[in-house]
């Protein structure tokens, strides 16, 4: 599905829930859940949509209004697989995320502010 038409189906609520699946460390993908069907996101020229990193990939979503209430997951791959009789399946890990700049900086209500003991000091 293309970006452009991912948008408009989310504006019109049509799209239940976005994933940003984190492929390698350095390439995270969309895709967008409607209906019970998952669908990878392609830009104008037919191109998955790749991005480097996940602040990459929610600035993408930060630039488009109508986008903030949507659901949004990073699905990440575990890495081993589970074995159910003689068939093996692999897993993922689904975690809720904002579109929040700094969710770090939100969540602890400080920055800039030093932190740590004399020999190991860290700024937020």
């Amino acid at each position: 599905m293309k970006f452009s038409k991912f948008v408009q189906l989310a504006r019109d609520g049509q799209i239940s829930e976005l994933h940003i699946e984190s492929v390698t460390s350095q390439s995270f993908h969309f895709r967008a859940v409607a209906e019970g069907y998952a669908v990878a996101l392609r830009d104008e020229q037919g191109r998955q949509i790749s991005d480097r990193s996940l602040g990459h990939a929610k600035q993408r979503l930060r630039n488009v209004r109508g986008l903030e209430k949507l659901p949004l997951y990073l699905v990440q791959q575990r890495s081993g697989s589970i074995m159910v009789g003689n068939t093996a399946y692999s897993t993922s890990h689904k975690t809720p995320l904002t579109l929040d700049a700094s969710p770090l900086s939100v969540a602890i209500g400080v920055v800039g502010e030093t932190v740590g003991t004399a020999d190991a000091q860290a700024t937020l």
